[in-house]
């Protein structure tokens, strides 16, 4: 649209040509610190933290060659293969270290965040694009994928370039701005298919932006296209074989509408917002709202970004057996969310509000994310084997380790075919003193063989044992009732990881 070029180059000049008042120059520095202690607290410290389950299964898929790379990936298709050949790319340069398995993460994400901010400028004011950088930062689905070992991360970064690049290219009818968007979007299905709902999003500003003749010519649609359809069709293997075994990954239930309101309008950012601007009215005075006029087309984008992928996943997840209304299938539209956020925000005024305001949510999100020395990422696992190695004085403990991966409930062994090795990812990541008895997710009649068997002989020759588990506390429970009669009892139960993590060490002795 010329008008959206006419008002970036306005702000452009603006902002390079006006002089930055003292109290404006104070408000950046002060905006600036906050940016960077929110990414520093919620998503570089928990780099230093283990590996969580599904973090071990990319340790194991990317193990060996190139070839052994792809076949791993086909067996496990949760993790798409770009994402799995970009990992195993750079720990072959930089080592298998969590950090270095976690890095192509933190930078896409820190991308993420800067295209964020510019295409909240073009579209909106420095303003908004601030406060929807602080808010996209602070957001827990996004700090936790910029700091994991999962495409979530590259795909959310992939979502932002793209939306970048189709408003460059619908404003300028420009070529190369049309492939960087074909590239971007390509790229959204490389990382994960869900993310890619985000994509219809964009097909609605698109269209809406055609409709009022704003639109590039026909060859330059068609070679987009083209260049579109050539890149994602090398997943066409991969989907497959994801689609053959889909029930298997389902793990998730049926949301509610609490969980719905609770994705749009985020507790802990609306409470935060109302408190502040409700402390500054009462102490300062003076408040009032004024909402920027944006473009229409901008309304469209920002809207669609940040609700169609929500009102989507929820009611696929509310009338099909496929749940997929889960935080990190909705960073699809976190970065709308954000826009919106951004835009909300600075509708108050003045803008010492706005930035009192950013500073009581950012400081809420820290806080309540756990200690600054062991912030959470999920499920600790290097910090329970180490607890293992400490309790395992004798070779000969027993340690049952449940799987963790949802996968292993489906599998039964009648056919012959070896379990996975994946079933068990954390034990290769983490190798585990004693006599390791390995258990399936589900609690069947395969898992109750596997512990009466146990139970009748290495248990009950025990006076202590070790259970791995996570989820349910129907192992716990087994086991309690089979061998109460013999003396054991729960000695300690200790957990690990952060918030909603269920993952834990359960010592048993007897008597």
């Amino acid at each position: 649209m010329v008008a959206d070029s006419v008002r970036e180059q306005t702000l452009l000049e603006n902002g390079s040509s006006s002089k930055i008042s003292p109290h404006e120059s104070r408000e950046r520095i002060w905006f600036a610190a906050l940016l960077l202690i929110a990414i520093w607290k919620l998503w570089l410290l928990p780099l230093r933290t283990g590996l969580w389950q599904d973090e071990t299964g990319t340790f194991w898929a990317i193990q060996g060659g190139f070839a052994e790379v792809i076949h791993r990936t086909l067996l496990w298709p949760a993790q798409t293969l770009l994402y799995t050949l970009i990992d195993w790319a750079v720990v072959k340069l930089g080592g298998s270290s969590e950090l270095v398995m976690r890095l192509p993460s933190v930078v896409a994400m820190l991308l993420g965040a800067y295209l964020l901010y510019r295409l909240g400028v073009r579209l909106m004011s420095t303003d908004a694009a601030r406060a929807a950088t602080l808010v996209f930062v602070c957001s827990e689905a996004v700090a936790f994928a910029a700091g994991d070992a999962r495409p979530y991360a590259l795909g959310t970064m992939a979502i932002i370039s793209a939306g970048w690049f189709l408003v460059r290219w619908v404003d300028r009818r420009n070529l190369a701005a049309g492939i960087g968007f074909a590239i971007s979007a390509s790229f959204v299905i490389h990382m994960h298919y869900v993310l890619a709902v985000s994509l219809l999003g964009f097909a609605v500003y698109a269209c809406y932006r055609a409709l009022h003749g704003e639109r590039p010519g026909t060859l330059q649609i068609l070679t987009v296209i083209a260049v579109f359809t050539l890149l994602t069709a090398p997943v066409a293997p991969h989907f497959r074989s994801l689609w053959q075994s889909r029930q298997s990954h389902s793990f998730s239930g049926t949301p509610g509408l609490a969980d719905f309101w609770g994705t749009v309008i985020p507790p802990t950012l609306i409470g935060s917002v109302i408190l502040a601007f409700g402390l500054a009215h009462s102490i300062v005075g003076g408040l009032h709202v004024r909402l920027q006029r944006l473009a229409p087309s901008t309304l469209v984008l920002v809207g669609t970004w940040a609700l169609l992928p929500c009102v989507l996943l929820f009611g696929v997840s509310s009338i099909s057996t496929v749940k997929v209304f889960i935080p990190r299938y909705l960073l699809s539209a976190a970065p709308g969310l954000a826009l919106l956020a951004g835009w909300l925000i600075c509708a108050v005024r003045p803008p010492r509000a706005q930035l009192f305001a950013l500073s009581v949510f950012s400081l809420a999100t820290m806080f309540s994310s756990g200690g600054l020395l062991h912030p959470p990422h999920g499920g600790d696992w290097r910090a329970l084997i180490d607890d293992v190695k400490k309790a395992v004085v004798d070779p000969a403990t027993p340690l049952l380790v449940r799987s963790g991966f949802i996968e292993s409930a489906s599998f039964d062994g009648q056919s012959g075919d070896p379990e996975p090795q994946y079933f068990h990812a954390p034990l290769l990541a983490y190798p585990a003193p004693g006599r390791i008895v390995l258990l399936p997710e589900q609690m069947d009649q395969q898992a109750g063989t596997i512990l009466e068997t146990a139970a009748s002989t290495l248990l009950q020759s025990s006076r202590t044992f070790l259970l791995v588990t996570s989820g349910d506390s129907v192992y716990e429970y087994w086991l309690l009732g089979r061998l109460s009669r013999a003396g054991f009892k729960i000695e300690r139960t200790t957990f690990y990881g952060g918030k909603g993590s269920t993952l834990r060490l359960i010592a048993f002795s007897k008597g």
